[in-house]
């Protein structure tokens, strides 16, 4: 009996198609690439076929992702954080150090400049104590003529001498 439908309804169908033909200009390409489905999720148990081409997650692979790009941004904030206090940690230091180096600078600079002051004092006190004790100048003065006037005595007493 199933051959006798089987033929049957073969025999109808092709008495009731029809023949057509199209012009080659309306001719549809015919695709072998699949359609773009953008970005598509399609939940699958195993052994299903995938209706598109690409990567099939877990949900644990899917939730791991999605953990991974939420936490960039904080992981991000904390990197930024982390560097800009060891930078900032960085100019401190090299501030404080400087500031100390400066410091001490000044100070020696300074102790320096009063013991010169000092032994600048030291120096006109005692050329003072010596410019008082010593002759004044109108005293080297009337000595040194005093002095010329006796070679000079001297000088005419010993030529007159040894003339006669």
């Amino acid at each position: 009996m199933k051959n006798k439908l089987t033929s049957v309804l073969l025999s109808v169908c092709m008495l009731a198609s029809s023949v057509s033909s199209a012009e080659p200009s309306f001719i549809v390409p015919v695709v072998t690439e699949e359609p773009d489905v953008g970005a598509a999720v399609s939940p699958m148990k195993k052994g299903q076929t995938a209706p598109f081409t690409g990567v099939l997650f877990s949900p644990k692979a899917t939730a791991t992702v999605i953990t991974e790009l939420d936490s960039v941004s904080d992981r991000v904030a904390i990197e930024v954080a982390k560097s800009t206090e060891d930078l900032t940690a960085k100019a401190d230091f090299v501030l404080n150090e400087t500031k100390t180096q400066c410091t001490t600078d000044k100070k020696i600079i300074s102790a320096s400049a009063d013991a010169r002051s000092a032994q600048i004092k030291l120096l006109e006190d005692d050329l003072k104590k010596k410019e008082d004790a010593a002759p004044s100048r109108t005293f080297w003065a009337g000595l040194g003529f005093m002095g010329g006037v006796g070679v000079a005595v001297l000088t005419v007493f010993g030529v007159s001498k040894a003339s006669k």
